[in-house]
């Protein structure tokens, strides 16, 4: 059999497979949930309301995963440590499916690397820090806002809030205006990576996005040693070169990727 009819094969077998457990689904809970229909990817909310409506508490088949549609459940297994983890090491056929970064941020660590990790990025986001930030903020605001100017409809989630956070974030660490285009392509390609279900070529542009953003963030941080600035980057970089809980060099990468794509909203496929 040739490369391509094999690859055939295995795609029959995966959309086979794949309609044995929505059938599955069926069976046990009267609904269906299909992360990977068009209608889903473009537009989820309806069918999480459809969900909520039937079956909140919902095991996917194609996710492998359960899926809670209540806020109440939602809060209730965020803040429950002692039973449920946010380490994605616990789940080694998830980890090796879906592993993009070389580096683990804080999202996928428990206590006490977490704790850590989380005191240390809150010193350089003190109060006073978050209020220095406001007038150039509501001047970017401004700025996208008068772009739109002499138009009669737009749509304001591509206008506003989707590049603002990512040019917000990128002035915070200091990134030059010349290099914001491949930095959104970068955050772009990354936040895609963040859906349960992704096709290997989304996988491919993220690892390729995560290796330039990190040997980008890598050189940024040589230049920057001792040559202070007034941004978050510098903040950063004290907290891991002066506190006794130190930031190592690879979770201060781990913690500048995560900055970058915590701002953005996944584009739209």
């Amino acid at each position: 059999m040739t490369g391509t009819g094999l690859q055939r094969v295995r795609a029959s077998a995966r959309r086979l497979l794949g309609a044995s457990r929505l059938g599955a689904e069926w069976i046990s809970t009267g609904v269906t949930y299909n992360p990977l229909a068009p209608r889903v990817i473009q537009d989820p909310y309806p069918t999480y309301a459809w969900l909520r409506a039937r079956d909140p508490v919902h095991y996917s088949g194609l996710a492998r995963g359960w899926l809670l549609l209540r806020h109440e459940d939602v809060e209730r297994a965020l803040r429950d440590h002692e039973r449920l983890s946010s380490d994605d090491r616990h789940d080694p056929l998830l980890r090796a499916r879906d592993a993009i970064v070389e580096t683990r941020s804080m999202l996928t660590l428990d206590a006490p690397d977490h704790t850590r990790l989380r005191g240390l990025v809150m010193r350089a986001f003190t109060p006073a820090a978050i209020r220095a930030m406001r007038p150039r903020v509501e001047a970017l605001v401004a700025e996208h806002l008068d772009a739109l100017a002499g138009h009669d409809e737009t749509e304001l989630l591509d206008a506003l809030a989707r590049p603002l956070p990512v040019r917000v974030i990128a002035e915070l660490l200091g990134i030059p205006s010349e290099d914001l285009a491949r930095f959104r392509r970068w955050s772009d390609a990354l936040a895609r990576t963040l859906e349960p279900m992704k096709s290997e070529s989304v996988r491919g542009r993220g690892r390729a996005a995560e290796r330039a953003l990190r040997a980008y963030f890598a050189e940024t941080i040589a230049r920057r040693l001792g040559r202070e600035r007034g941004d978050l980057l510098s903040a950063l970089l004290r907290a891991r070169d002066e506190q006794q809980d130190r930031l190592s060099a690879d979770e201060l990468l781990a913690l500048l990727r995560l900055l970058l794509v915590a701002g953005n909203r996944r584009p739209r496929t």
